[in-house]
């Protein structure tokens, strides 16, 4: 029979697509990527049908992104771009394609359009999207927006405060306004509620502005708003004074207050973008700016949480025993030297956190003790009493260890209204965490009531600093004057800078605007008074109670103390120091680490004719980053074997060096490799035991961890390795928390006062971090259930090891009580052939937990049965809730 001419050109298409396939997967092995490249555009072209294939569509992507690569490299970006171009056209369907071209945009520094390709990839497909893909997507949007936008709109008390202060000011006749740092538009639209006609919201993010743009034109105001994607600095106004605003509203204020630049953002809008507030004109309006001012709080606290974050505890024999490097945290404050100096170039000095949700909470040591005013009310925002150094002696109220000074703020937006950044307040803040360092100070910060810790005080145009000096103990059966500095020689005056030169509840504000600006900061002037009482509080208690002076305490270590001034200090992440402090997970590997090597010390048959009994070539992998086989392993290497730390930073490289300078005779098997190094090769192949740290201290697994395990594995298969941990389980719970869901999304115009900016709902996240469950305020609607059980030591004897990367599970899971399911929380327990359990779940060692937000809630009753689907890929995971 003959063919049809169709039927006969569509074999011949499929036969010429098939060996195109061939050549394409041969040209691949062959790392020609370009000519395979082009082999699979014309056998997708030839035959649309072989799209069905899973196979192809994975390594057609696979090739295309290694030849993308290699053009990159090239400098020949425009075209790797056309290449991806021309996959789209050819495969518009593939959810794939569409994320690496969303992937390549984004890193090509097309932010916009490749969010918006990796959003098109997660909506393609199966019904939950790959969680690599929305991990991806989730890095990409909180990239470009701020993850403090979505709680600072959902602020309901602080978005109320600011319109009140809007609606009093125009009221008075403020119609011309300026919103400086406008984000979503939120402040501006509500001027516009409240009645102004003329207001520019200046947002220097691009996509921000975009966004608000969007935003406004959504609730009817874009022709009552004009956006400008500047920074206020780069502003230009005619010279006429009548051009310019009469109103300035903003709240560039980080945890820290200063570190957005508020001060210096004002000072410039003073100058050049409000009308003066001397304007001789029978119309002119005084200018005002929201807030009018700001008060600042600081507060000395112990908290095991921010003690382990900021510094190298010595709390066991397995640290103890060591000569350890000076360690600090990246955010400890800098120490001013003996000329009380301090570089302006310094980084802030504080992290911040919500301190009614640390694990373990915290403990409020002295009393609040307000050190600053600001007056927002005219250019001459920081004054000499700011800028120089000053010293406050806090009163100690309870016993316990001094881990850091705490600072918050209140916003004086006028006279009625104020929001606060308080530990109790429940605003959009957290407050700024200024850590204290013993190993710095080289003394216990174990203090008592009636001691007295010395702080010294330092205020910069985009940062404070608040820094221990001394402490002081109070001598009994002593009578006279102390000195309070513990040198009869300082120079530094021991007084609270908040009542620096004079008693003016105006300080710093221009005379010649002084009348004016007090109508405004009026509600500032209370705390004056109570100042003035504190100090002579203070004043009295020096001078008649007795001597105090420095507390002399040591840590009780196996080495004499160093001089500190003459060594060297490094600086690592919170991160990293957290996980070094982690006595539970530092017994987990000592213990596990025992086992193995009790495990591993008897040759196998094979090796037992090549190898001397007493001798060993056998190596432990440290893939910890930080060390730790070297801290806690060491009696279990054999003569002859060694150990080889894998190093992912510089920060990690300098601090295994100084501590393998300080302790090099006992450390003469140690070793390091970079990353690289190591996925390339350049190791040996006698890897008898890896440990691994498998979870990030936020709450996920840390990325290309089991891949690396998998390598480590299968260098030599005639080697049976053991990891640590041996086996990985996740666990998850369905809960319902109000607090997640203002951290992540915005539901509804409630918070907003009736404003929608639920389009930044665009930029959401699926995967909320870093928190702790048992503070978390939340309703559990299931009891716990597992997910995932891995065998890590399987992988490298695994014929696919991929599989283990890439699982589907489902449980049927009864509620235990009605409400709404609006994440699933999840956290990992680790376990050893020793029998040793560890759970990330546990609130004294240094993980949190991470959990995966549901697009919807899902209402359910008590007794309901609902199927969880929960899925991995290249260690990310999601969940679905049916």
């Amino acid at each position: 029979m003959r063919l049809q001419p169709s039927a006969r050109d569509h074999t011949m298409s499929t036969s010429k697509a098939a060996e195109s396939l061939t050549v394409a997967s041969s040209l691949v092995s062959e790392e020609q990527y370009g000519r395979a490249f082009a082999h699979y555009l014309l056998a997708l072209a030839l035959d649309p049908s072989i799209k069905e294939r899973k196979d192809v569509e994975e390594s057609f992507v696979d090739c295309l992104e290694s030849w993308s690569s290699q053009l990159v490299s090239l400098q020949r970006e425009k075209d790797a771009a056309w290449c991806f171009e021309q996959a789209c056209d050819v495969w518009p369907e593939s959810g794939s394609v569409l994320h690496a071209m969303g992937r390549f945009l984004f890193q090509s520094g097309f932010r916009g359009e490749g969010l918006s390709f990796l959003k098109k990839a997660c909506c393609m497909g199966s019904k939950v999207p790959r969680p690599d893909w929305l991990w991806d997507l989730q890095n990409a949007a909180s990239s470009l927006v701020d993850r403090w936008h979505f709680r600072m709109l959902n602020d309901r008390s602080r978005n109320q405060a600011y319109y009140d202060a809007l609606e009093r000011a125009v009221r008075t006749g403020h119609h011309r306004i300026l919103d400086i740092g406008s984000g979503t538009g939120i402040l501006s639209m509500l001027a516009v509620r409240a009645g102004a006609s003329d207001v520019t919201a200046c947002e220097m993010d691009p996509v921000m502005s975009d966004l608000s743009e969007r935003i406004i034109k959504k609730n009817g105001m874009k022709n009552r708003i004009v956006v400008e994607n500047m920074k206020s600095t780069e502003m230009n106004i005619d010279a006429s004074t009548y051009d310019r605003f009469t109103l300035v509203v903003t709240e560039i204020a980080d945890a820290g207050l200063l570190g957005e630049g508020i001060i210096p953002t004002l000072q410039h809008a003073w100058t050049h973008l409000l009308q003066p507030r001397n304007d001789a004109s029978q119309h002119a309006l005084p200018s005002q700016v929201i807030p009018a001012g700001a008060t600042v709080y600081v507060q000395l606290i112990g908290g095991t949480y921010i003690r382990r974050r900021h510094g190298l505890q010595r709390d066991g024999p397995d640290i103890d025993s060591w000569s350890m490097p000076v360690v600090r945290s990246r955010c400890t404050p800098v120490t001013f030297d003996s000329n009380n100096t301090c570089d302006e170039g310094e980084t802030e000095p504080y992290t911040s956190e919500n301190l009614s949700q640390v694990p373990g909470g915290w403990r409020p040591l002295s009393a609040p003790l307000q050190v600053y005013q600001f007056n927002f009310c005219g250019a001459e925002i920081l004054g000499v009493d700011h800028l120089r150094e000053e010293t406050i002696s806090i009163p100690v109220i309870d016993s316990g260890h001094a881990d850091a000074v705490v600072s918050w703020f209140e916003l004086h937006l006028d006279s009625q209204s104020t929001v606060s950044s308080s530990p109790d307040s429940g605003s959009c803040w957290e407050q700024a965490v200024y850590p204290i360092n013993a190993d710095l100070h080289d003394c216990d910060m174990k203090v008592d009531p009636d001691d007295l810790v010395d702080v010294s005080c330092r205020c910069y145009p985009t940062w404070m600093s608040f820094s221990v000096k001394a402490v002081r103990r109070k001598v009994e059966g002593h009578e006279g004057t102390s000195d309070l500095s513990g040198d009869q020689n300082a120079g530094t005056q021991q007084r609270n800078p908040a009542f620096s030169s004079s008693n003016n509840s105006g300080n710093n504000c221009p005379k010649d605007a002084r009348n004016e600006a007090d109508r405004e900061v009026s509600g500032l002037n209370h705390s004056s008074s109570q100042l003035d009482r504190h100090k002579e509080d203070m004043d009295t208690r020096h001078t008649t109670d007795g001597i105090y002076k420095h507390k002399e305490a040591d840590f009780e270590c196996s080495a004499p103390r160093e001089d500190h001034s003459t060594l060297r200090t490094l600086s690592i992440s919170s991160r990293d120091l957290a996980l070094l402090n982690d006595s539970r997970y530092r017994e987990f590997i000592r213990a596990s680490l025992g086992h193995y090597a009790q495990k591993t010390s008897v040759p196998s048959k094979h090796e037992q004719a090549d190898r001397k009994e007493t001798e060993s070539n056998d190596t432990i992998l440290d893939m910890t980053g930080v060390g730790l086989v070297s801290l806690l392993g060491h009696k279990s290497i054999r003569p002859g074997g060694h150990v080889v730390h894998v190093i992912s930073d510089e920060d990690r490289k300098l601090f295994l060096d100084e501590f393998f300078r300080r302790n090099e005779e006992r450390l003469s098997n140690y070793r390091h490799i970079t990353e690289s190094d190591f996925r390339d090769g350049c190791m040996a192949n006698d890897v008898r035991i890896v440990v691994s740290d498998l979870v990030d201290s936020n709450g996920t697994l840390k990325e290309l961890t089991l891949e690396d395990i998998s390598l480590a594995c299968g260098r030599n298969p005639l080697i049976d390795v053991s990891v640590i941990p041996e086996v990985l389980r996740v666990h998850a719970i369905c809960i319902e928390s109000e607090e997640l869901r203002r951290d992540t999304r915005i539901t509804g115009t409630e918070p907003t006062l009736g404003l929608d900016v639920t389009l930044i709902n665009e930029y959401k996240t699926s995967t909320q971090l870093d928190f702790c469950l048992s503070k978390l305020p939340h309703r559990r609607l299931t009891e716990p259930f597992v997910v995932f059980n891995f065998n890590l030591a399987q992988l490298g004897r695994s014929k696919n090891p991929l599989e283990t990367f890439l699982q589907e599970t489902e449980s049927l899971v009864k509620v235990t009580d009605t409400g709404s399911i609006s994440s699933v929380v999840y956290w990992f327990e680790m376990s050893s052939g020793s029998g040793d359990v560890i759970s990330t779940l546990e609130e004294d060692t240094h993980w949190l937990q991470a959990a995966f937000m549901l697009d919807e809630d899902l209402a359910v009753k008590k007794g309901d049965e609902i199927r969880i689907l929960s899925y991995i890929r290249n260690n990310a995971l999601s969940f679905a809730v049916i």
